[in-house]
């Protein structure tokens, strides 16, 4: 309370103010529970920092003519500025820190009274406090997302430019959390940042520019496709007038955004931007702009790469060939300058398009990624007593601190900049491999011999985990080059898998970080599912057995550091233990996904009989995940859903009867259990498909209430949400296929359909899950066009057909089902 007084008086000078709000901003950030048990914190936090953040000076022209870093950015205050800068960044940290508790409920009948001050640095805060708060109260805020709106586009035409500034920063944070802008309000959105493009102040445009960025990121094509001559002709425009550096990188980044949207959609315009883009890329390598220079690749590489071969390869020499000599004339600029690994992933882009002829440039290319993997860091290690203060480090040396069994702790110090560039090396192979395809064939051998003798790298894990992304890529572009026709490429894929699971075996026994782990196991998943797509006989049932042993090696190191966090969690005080590191949890989850994924590749190739191995193997581990946290229920609850599907009919019925008290339980709206819910959402639409009488009609009923609430929450359609609601659907959509007759006995086939069609086609999951839902709609249009009249279609079936001809033109559809949607969309029109 006296920190907080302190923070608005008045009577102190502006630092010991800051330092006043420091203090309880900090306790906000340590002790996040303690705060929130002290009745109106976040009020009055809320209303605490909204009062500094109108302290603004009125001369805007210092904050008009400084070049600030980014364009979003307004933390180059000057010295007037700087109380309203820190409250505005402070503002974020706290509603962080809370997780959003009672602040939305605080904030928006302020942002009310400020929009209509009379001074605009209240309209000022108003717009800024929108975007700072957004992405952690989106639920909140998504039910006054049309206010917002309003709020936002009389800022963008108040006369002072720090206002519009405001609203483009606002806007485009906005953008990044609630998808409804970019389907149902860019006819609002984009008109007022295409406005922003060409404003006098060049903070404005710049702001503008990174706003459609955002924008553009979470909008269809055909959707973005109406504003795109005035978009690209409007950051045309802003490259040409020659503008400060920190303008021309919001354009470069946006241009690469329309680029990746609109697809070969821009094709026309190739010859407009590739050679401005180069010649402003030669500029900024001369200014050392190399921010800029980074942003430029990235245009280079998207406009190549959307515009496809027959635009760029006619060009293809004029660009690729500058770029491999500036890489190998300057590599110690670019490396100084953090501009290799962009130039490597824009080379990578180039790739694809340019075919076959970039194989000569990346044979010359390969030795220098070679021998940057190859480099060997300095590192030194001894026994300290304690780890020093923050800000003691040397520069350029990254040190580690390791308990030493009660003995202090072991130091490890490495040179960094050595580092980098041996990561730089592994991860460019592996975007290589991947750009290009069965044209990798060729340079498999050594880069293989290269990622195999870094897979037990112990110095960083992501060297291990590159080198076994590296593995992966080998396989593949073997399998590719079979499929392309090589002679004797299937068999030289299916020796290359026998030669890498010697080391990739020995890697996993040795493994105990997660990001590697997930990374060696990866390349098992992709040796399975190029076994399933490309009917390739890769592993034999020696080789199958093996990889199923690992698979149990890692659920048995799974088993141990959850047991091992518990046990942790146990020793704290009371009871509650140490809030679980979030990077970690992250990563354990990415983890338990790939291992039951591997496990239903298993199953899809398999069938009923791997599933006695799976059960005596790897299914004890499984069982105990359901008791467990929510990542491993989750998890559990995805791989109970694919025994149920593709694991038989016996199967299917037992571990149906094991899910469904699980799913019930899961399908629900609980805070902070996303994950849970959508894979109970996903086991529940496997049970709706396969489980047969054991899915009762009662509950077929409760469950698609169940599964329309999760489509209905008020933060159904925000990003952070995709996950959960796009399984809903999934899920949904399989009820009204398959159970039909149960929910129209119900009553509730009719108003379910609409709501499901909302959300089709999918935009966020995976290609298959998409490709699934686009069949559930496939089938309910069939049986209806063969005469079942119980299909819950009837006034929903223009919204049915428009779905079918949005998703039918996407390359991810896939030919077959885009086949059939064709037909039965050319069959209903004609009806």
């Amino acid at each position: 309370e006296g920190m907080a007084s302190l923070a608005v008086s008045a009577q102190l000078p502006a630092t010991q103010r800051i330092a006043a709000l420091e203090v309880v901003v900090t306790l906000a950030e340590t002790q996040p529970k303690l705060c929130l048990k002290v009745e109106g914190f976040a009020a009055r936090m809320v209303s605490t920092l909204l009062s500094r953040m109108v302290t603004l000076g009125e001369d805007c022209g210092e904050w008009d003519e400084a070049e600030p870093p980014d364009g979003m950015a307004d933390d180059d205050c000057a010295e007037d500025d700087l109380e309203a800068g820190y409250a505005a960044e402070a503002l974020d940290r706290v509603v962080s820190a809370l997780e959003g508790a009672g602040v939305a409920e605080a904030l928006l009948p302020q942002l009310e009274a400020l929009a209509n001050g009379a001074a605009w640095q209240q309209r000022h805060a108003a717009l800024v406090a929108v975007g700072m708060v957004c992405e952690t109260c989106a639920a909140s805020l998504l039910p006054h997302l049309a206010p917002l709106l309003s709020l936002v586009a009389s800022g963008a035409s108040a006369p002072e430019p720090r206002v519009r500034w405001a609203a483009c920063f606002a806007l485009g944070l906005l953008s990044d959390e609630f998808e409804q802008l970019s389907a149902q309000h860019h006819a609002t959105a984009l008109p007022l940042l295409l406005r922003g493009i060409g404003d006098a102040s060049r903070r404005v445009q710049a702001a503008s520019a990174l706003g459609v960025s955002n924008l553009a990121s979470q909008m269809e094509r055909e959707a973005l496709e109406p504003y795109a001559q005035q978009l690209l002709a409007a950051l045309h425009g802003l490259l040409a007038a020659s503008p400060p550096h920190y303008v021309a990188f919001a354009a470069a980044s946006t241009l690469s955004q329309l680029f990746d949207t609109l697809g070969d959609g821009v094709a026309p315009v190739y010859a407009t931007f590739m050679p401005m883009l180069r010649s402003y890329f030669e500029g900024a390598i001369g200014a050392k702009a190399h921010r800029l220079a980074a942003a430029l690749l990235s245009a280079i590489g998207s406009l190549a790469a959307a515009a496809g071969e027959e635009a760029f390869q006619p060009d293809a020499e004029a660009t690729v060939a500058p770029l491999v000599e500036l890489l190998l004339r300057q590599r110690p600029m670019l490396c100084e300058s953090s501009l290799l690994e962009p130039l490597h992933a824009c080379l990578a882009r180039l790739a694809a398009p340019m075919g076959a002829p970039f194989g000569r440039y990346f044979a010359v290319v390969l030795p220098t990624l070679l021998e940057a993997a190859g480099v060997e860091p300095e590192v030194q290690t001894d026994v300290v007593e304690e780890q020093p203060a923050d800000g003691e480090e040397e520069e350029h040396i990254d040190t580690h601190y390791v308990p030493n069994k009660g003995c202090g702790f072991l130091r490890v110090r490495v040179n960094s900049a050595q580092m980098e560039e041996k990561l730089m090396g592994v991860s460019a192979l592996h975007e290589y491999a991947d750009a290009l395809g069965a044209g990798f064939a060729p340079f498999v051998p050594a880069c293989v011999e290269a990622a195999s003798s870094l897979l037990g790298y112990k110095f960083h894990p992501r060297v291990r985990t590159s080198s076994a992304f590296v593995m992966g890529d080998a396989v593949k572009a073997l399998v590719a080059a079979a499929k392309a026709g090589e002679q004797g490429g299937e068999a030289s894929a299916a020796s290359l898998v026998g030669s890498v699971l010697k080391p990739l075996s020995e890697a996993v026994h040795r493994e105990k970080e997660l990001e590697p782990l997930d990374g060696m196991l990866s390349v098992l998943l992709d040796v399975l599912r190029l076994q399933r797509l490309e009917g390739c006989a890769l592993l034999s049932p020696p080789q199958l057995n093996g990889l199923v042993a690992l698979l149990k090696h890692a659920l048995h190191l799974d088993a141990r550091r959850t047991a091992a966090r518990a046990d942790a969690a146990a020793e704290e005080e009371e009871g509650e233990g140490a809030a679980p590191d979030e990077e970690e949890l992250d990563e354990e989850w990415e983890l338990l996904l790939t291992a039951v994924h591997t496990m239903r590749e298993l199953l899809r190739l398999h069938g009923a009989a791997i599933v006695p191995t799976l059960e005596a193997q790897l299914l004890p581990a499984v069982g105990q995940w359901l008791a467990a946290d929510e990542n491993h229920q989750a998890a559990a609850l995805y791989a109970l859903a694919d025994l149920v599907e593709f694991g038989g009919q016996d199967a299917a019925k037992r571990y149906t009867q094991l899910a469904l008290p699980h799913i019930h339980a899961a399908v629900a709206l609980e805070d902070g259990k996303q994950k849970r819910t959508a894979a109970a959402a996903h086991a529940l639409g496997a049970v709706g498909k396969h489980g047969g009488k054991l899915l009762s009609r009662a509950a077929t009923a409760d469950a698609a209430a169940r599964l329309a609430a999760v489509l209905q929450a008020p933060d159904a359609r925000c990003a952070a949400m995709a996950e959960r609601t796009e399984a809903a659907a999934l899920a949904l959509g399989k009820l009204l296929s398959h159970r039909h007759a149960h929910l129209e006995a119900a009553g509730t086939a009719a108003p379910l359909t609409p709501l499901w069609l909302s959300h089709l086609p999918l935009k966020n999951a995976d290609e298959e899950d998409a490709q699934a839902a686009l069949r559930c709609l496939c089938e309910v249009l069939e049986r209806a066009g063969a005469g079942k009249s119980d299909l819950p279609l009837g006034a929903d079936l223009p919204l049915a057909l428009g779905v079918l001809g949005a998703a039918a033109a996407k390359e991810a559809t896939g030919a077959e089902l885009a086949s059939q949607m064709q037909r039965l969309l050319l069959g209903w029109q004609a009806a």
